[in-house]
C-alpha cells in the first residue's frame, strides 16, 4: 500500500467516524427531547389531576353548603311569642311545615358564601381551562341561590298570607297554603323542586366533565 492510498483509508475511517459520532449525537438529542417533552406532558397531566380534585372537593362543599341549609330538626321550632305574631292567624295544621321553612331560613349565613363559594372554584377552573365546567358550575351556583330564594321568599308571602288570613275562608288558605309549600324542596313527596333539580343535574354534569381529568 502506497503512502497515499494510506492517507485517504485514513481520511475515510475519520469521516465514517465523524459521521458516526454525529447520528449518535442526533440521537441523543432526539432521545433527550423526548424524554423531556414526555415529562413535561407528566408534569402537565399532575397537575390538571390536581386542579380537577380540588375542583371535585369544592363541588361537594357547594353539595354540602345546600344540604346543611336543608337539614331541620323537629324539635326545633319558632319562639312561641315571635310565632303568634307572625303566623298566628294562620290555622295550627301549618306550624310544623311552617316551623321547617323558618329553620331553613335561618341556616342561611348572612354572608354571601355562594359568591365566596364560587370565586374560589372559579379560580381552579381558570386553571384548567374547561370553559364547560365554568358555564356548569356557574348554573349550579344560581340553582342554589335560587333554592335559598325559594325560602326566604316563601317565608315573607306566609307573613303576609297571616295579615290577610282573617279576610280568607281556612279552606281557600288551606289551598293557597299548599300551592306555596308543596313547590319548595323536600316538601313534596318524592319529587323535588324545579330548582333542586336542576341543582342535582348540574351537579352530575360537572361530575361527569371531571372524570375526563381524574
Amino acid at each position: 500500500m502506497t503512502l497515499d492510498q494510506l492517507y485517504k483509508l485514513i481520511e475515510n475511517s475519520t469521516s465514517i467516524w465523524d459521521s458516526a459520532m454525529i447520528t449518535i449525537q442526533t440521537v441523543f438529542i432526539v432521545v433527550a427531547g423526548f424524554l423531556a417533552y414526555q415529562q413535561f406532558i407528566l408534569q402537565k397531566k399532575s397537575q390538571t389531576h390536581s386542579t380537577a380534585k380540588e375542583i371535585v372537593r369544592q363541588n361537594l362543599d357547594l353539595n354540602e353548603y345546600i344540604r346543611e341549609i336543608l337539614n331541620t330538626s323537629p324539635t326545633k321550632k319558632i319562639e312561641e311569642k315571635e310565632f303568634k305574631i307572625k303566623f298566628g292567624n294562620l290555622p295550627e295544621s301549618f306550624a310544623r311545615t311552617i316551623n321547617k321553612i323558618y329553620q331553613i331560613c335561618d341556616n342561611i349565613p348572612e354572608e354571601d358564601k355562594l359568591t365566596k363559594l364560587f370565586v374560589n372554584t372559579e379560580k381552579e377552573i381558570d386553571v384548567l381551562g374547561n370553559q364547560r365546567i365554568w358555564e356548569l358550575h356557574f348554573d349550579k351556583n344560581g340553582a342554589a341561590r335560587s333554592i335559598q330564594s325559594e325560602f326566604l321568599d316563601t317565608l315573607a308571602y306566609l307573613e303576609i298570607l297571616n295579615q290577610k288570613a282573617p279576610n280568607i275562608p281556612e279552606n281557600d288558605l288551606i289551598v293557597e297554603f299548599n300551592n306555596i309549600v308543596t313547590k319548595l324542596p323536600r316538601f313534596i313527596g318524592d319529587k323535588i323542586s324545579e330548582n333542586m333539580r336542576n341543582f342535582v343535574e348540574l351537579d352530575q354534569e360537572i361530575r361527569k366533565e371531571l372524570k375526563k381529568y381524574l
